[in-house]
């Protein structure tokens, strides 16, 4: 095959000494990704989030259109450079080119006038006429491997397109008949795409994002090879590569009529799914005229996670989602809520329920189990599932992934990484449009992420996706600004809110773009008395203000702005406290709580926090020292809490922690 001008790899399975154990044709792999595309787009969200940031409906010869771009997405491996890494390093016979890469060769192609000549070979005078924003958008297809690739013009010495001869002068290698053979290929795969007429192509920026990050998903499809083996010589990969994408999509939960299906025919009630009555809050995110975003404000421990689900299942089944992903502001918030999650759609779909990810970089899980990582980029799951059991977890086996999976808890960053300009933006952008995006603890005093997260939001409901931000300290200012996004409204041009106004807003509330609503509280009252103390520098005096409480029997919780002051005060404590015992520790060891523990550590400290000091606490006091990984989703009830100066929505989220249960009097000391 390697001695055949016409044939080129454009996958391959290398020896342990770099030579080719066997090769994907190029063709084939074109056609494999290509077919993944399409079925993407059949896909009820992604159409949606096309033609929403394309502006206007897509018909049968757009999606063609689309492909064909799809499918040249790695014709740049047509250069006789990148054919000559069919040898071992080094083993290339010298009339060969230096090994090269395909996206900026891809792009030379276009854009050198020397040659043209073999751009001729492919459709593209007809392609031409699909409008101005066609080549944008084969570039965005080069552009798969997560960055975009520079415009600029190979140097010529690097124009590796020449045909290769061997030392009589024979033909090797000629890149010109593999374009001819790519032109046909494609025109045969996609005739609808090369009917004349039709509106052009969308020119706008969204949708090319968009774009890119679909072409991206469907190569990472297109290149698994338990699902596209490398193909036989003589298959024809055109009549069985759209089956193979079927069953891939399907697998892997991003075609979610299967489970629309399912959920419509046994219609859960609230309580069936969480074991109690509606409070008002989640009633209230399950009614049909709320817009896009949505925002939810209720006090800490209200029920506002059952809230979220419940939205999504009712966005679910009518449609206007197909999948979920619930961003949390830390790791353990994430990992709490991920067992949570898990137990209600097991509720929810009884047989066969859909993939549920941990989306933790470290920590990442998928149906209650961690992968292990592998050299070459392959996972060993412990429980060794079968081919297709081990292929819906696909998701979780790569954070890039994580937002394929059809529901996912994890942190914030994984859905900011795709509003930001780095590696793999486009795909996470893409998945991510598919999704309702649960935004949890939304603060209003951390200008740097609420500004990131004013764009993120606007990509994402520009895709016609939804969103739900929870918090139980927003402050009113903060909500007009997210608001003004859901009227399309720039949020740096919003008007502060003065303080009368933001004083008379109800609380709790559901907000939408018409503004807020009241809602009925369903939280208890718990009053709480508080003072100021000079003593964020002297660790002395906050250990002698912690050890007097506990010798009255209380559970003290103290939250220090940096890990060096809560170490410091952990050491005073040590020197000071007359009972060891009464400071928290772990299998016998005196330890406080922050994010700098080890990733085997941590799962143990959260679960020992939780023990000791939250639902289910022994009676005796306890001193307890931590960071702000405490303020945040632990279910955490103490008789007495000390903390540093913070801003005000912080100082409300860490007071959640503070006689968080109802308890007997007895059970608390006095003030």
């Amino acid at each position: 095959m390697k001695d055949d001008p016409v044939s080129a790899f454009g996958k391959t399975q290398p020896t342990p000494d770099g030579h080719l154990a066997a090769w994907h044709p190029l063709i084939d792999h074109l056609v494999d990704v290509a077919v993944c595309f399409e079925r993407l787009c059949a896909c009820r969200s992604v159409r949606r989030a096309l033609e929403m940031t394309g502006r206007r409906a897509l018909d049968d010869r757009d999606i063609a259109r689309l492909s064909v771009l799809a499918f040249l997405h790695d014709l740049g491996k047509a250069n006789s450079g990148f054919q000559a890494k069919r040898w071992a390093r080094g083993a290339a016979p010298r009339e060969w080119p230096a090994p090269a890469g395909h996206g900026k060769e891809a792009v030379d192609l276009f854009n050198n006038p020397g040659l043209a000549h073999l751009v001729e070979l492919l459709p593209k005078e007809t392609m031409d006429s699909w409008g101005e924003a066609t080549f944008s958008l084969l570039a965005a297809s080069f552009s798969h491997h997560g960055r975009p690739i520079p415009m600029e013009r190979l140097s010529p010495n690097r124009i590796p397109w020449q045909p290769v001869q061997d030392g009589t002068g024979t033909l090797v290698y000629d890149p010109a008949a593999v374009l001819k053979r790519i032109g046909d290929q494609v025109q045969a795969l996609y005739p609808t795409a090369f009917i004349d007429g039709g509106v052009t192509l969308p020119d706008t920026p969204a949708f090319g994002h968009l774009f890119a990050g679909l072409v991206q998903l469907a190569d990472w499809l297109g290149s698994d090879t338990d699902v596209f083996p490398f193909s036989d010589s003589g298959e024809r990969r055109g009549e069985t590569a759209p089956s193979l994408a079927a069953t891939a999509i399907a697998a892997l939960g991003l075609d979610a009529a299967p489970w629309r299906k399912q959920i419509a025919a046994s219609k859960p009630g609230f309580e069936q799914v969480f074991g109690f009555r509606p409070h008002p809050s989640q009633s209230a995110t399950a009614t049909d005229d709320l817009g896009s975003l949505v925002i939810l404000e209720s006090e800490t421990g209200s029920g506002k996670t059952e809230a979220a689900l419940w939205r999504f299942v009712q966005l679910f089944c009518r449609g206007q989602v197909d999948s979920l992903y619930f961003a949390l502001p830390t790791r353990v918030a994430a990992t709490q809520l991920y067992d949570r999650i898990r137990a209600a759609v097991r509720r929810l779909w009884p047989d066969a329920p859909p993939l549920v990810v941990r989306a933790l970089p470290g920590y990442a899980a998928a149906d209650g189990q961690e992968p292990k990582a592998l050299p070459g980029f392959q996972v060993l799951w412990p429980d060794d599932p079968d081919d297709r059991e081990a292929h819906r977890r696909w998701a979780a086996e790569s954070p890039k992934r994580f937002l394929a999976a059809p529901l996912a808890v994890g942190t914030i960053d994984q859905a900011l990484f795709g509003a930001l300009q780095v590696r793999h933006a486009h795909l996470r952008h893409a998945l991510l449009a598919r999704s309702l995006l649960v935004v949890d603890e939304v603060h209003a005093s951390d200008a740097y992420m609420t500004a990131l997260l004013g764009h993120l939001l606007r990509a994402h409901l520009d895709c016609g996706g939804h969103v739900l931000l929870l918090s139980a300290t927003l402050g009113a200012s903060a909500r007009d600004r997210y608001l003004a996004l859901a009227r399309g409204e720039a949020p740096h041009q919003v008007e502060p809110t003065d303080f009368e106004t933001a004083r008379k807003a109800p609380y709790p509330c559901i907000s939408d773009r018409t503004g807020p609503r009241a809602l009925a509280s369903s939280a208890r009252v718990k009053p709480v008395y508080w003072s100021t103390l000079d003593a964020m520098e002297y660790a002395e005096r906050i250990a002698d203000l912690a050890t007097c409480a506990a010798t009255d029997g209380a559970k003290v919780l103290i939250v220090r702005n940096t890990v060096p002051t809560a170490v410091e005060l952990l050491r005073a404590l040590e020197m000071f406290c007359p009972h060891p015992d009464w400071l928290f520790s772990l299998v016998g060891v005196i330890t406080l709580h922050h994010g700098r523990f080890s990733r085997q550590d941590r799962p143990l400290l959260d679960a020992a926090v939780e023990a000791r000091i939250g639902k289910r606490r022994p009676p005796g006091p306890l001193i307890l020292v931590g960071t702000q990984t405490l303020e945040q989703s632990l279910d955490l009830d103490a008789d007495l809490l000390i903390t540093d100066l913070c801003p005000m929505d912080v100082l409300l989220q860490r007071i959640g922690r503070l006689h968080r249960d109802d308890r007997p009097a007895d059970e608390r000391p006095s003030a």
